[in-house]
């Protein structure tokens, strides 16, 4: 009896746990990342480094002093966001899906984001960024890199707020 239980409570939680974004609608209100393919999780693990005080190699390279949070609905607008020209991007399913990437400039080393939550109102969207902070760092101006992927939401005025 046990091993049908644990059978069925597998499955469920293979069903629930893996949305996308075709099967979602994005109203007004609070909003969660879309869970995503390993494919396009290696991709910004590799492209936008987890912590602050790493650089991209890709992304935010001309414009590394300023604050900046992109709304990306469609590949054209991530290809221009890229400045590295030979990689191959992941796939994403913009036709539902919305791609959020930004930096923020830190204080000092060491910082990771550890939760985002996205409130998206009828004229702009808020997003919370809780960080987790290093108990010790070097006191430095770095940027701090975030992305994810949302339900596909129409392009607003942004604003990013950080939590620690």
């Amino acid at each position: 009896m046990s091993i049908k239980v644990f059978k069925n409570a597998v499955l469920l939680l293979f069903f629930v746990g893996t949305p996308s974004c075709q099967n979602i609608n994005a109203p007004e209100g609070v909003l969660e990342k879309v869970v995503q393919n390993d494919e396009v999780i290696a991709f910004f693990n590799k492209h936008l480094p987890e912590f602050s005080g790493q650089r991209s190699d890709c992304f935010f390279v001309d414009n590394t002093k300023d604050n900046k949070c992109l709304i990306i609905n469609n590949i054209d607008e991530l290809r221009k966001s890229i400045s590295c020209s030979s990689i191959e991007l992941p796939k994403i399913n913009f036709s539902s899906c919305t791609l959020i990437i930004g930096q923020h400039q830190m204080g000092s080393h060491g910082h990771r984001v550890v939760e985002q939550k996205m409130i998206v109102n009828s004229k702009r969207i808020e997003l919370k960024l809780k960080l987790e902070i290093p108990e010790y760092s070097a006191s430095a101006i770095c940027p701090m890199y975030y992305w994810g992927i949302y339900t596909k939401i129409k392009n607003k005025p942004i604003s990013v707020y950080i939590i620690n």
